[in-house]
């Protein structure tokens, strides 16, 4: 009980500290800006990681049935001659 009373006054005078400081103030924007921006960065990048997998397994799937159709008329021909 003694250690959280006195860790509470600790807490509380750095909170007003803190909301005193205008430059401590502006610390704390320019971090959750800085948090901000990162999450929209990471947001755009997954997202285009995403996009790049999606038109590189529709690539992949073309090409997979293109050569299966061109296999299939090689052996359609093969089997004319």
């Amino acid at each position: 009980m003694h250690i959280i009373l006195l860790v509470n006054p600790s807490i509380i005078t750095i909170i007003s500290i803190i909301s005193n400081h205008t430059t401590l103030r502006s610390i704390i924007t320019t971090i959750t800006i800085i948090l901000i921006i990162t999450t929209i960065t990471t947001i755009i990048i997954t997202t285009i990681i995403i996009i790049t997998i999606t038109i590189s397994i529709i690539i992949i799937i073309i090409i997979i049935t293109s050569n299966s159709s061109s296999s299939s008329s090689n052996s359609s021909r093969n089997i004319t001659t």
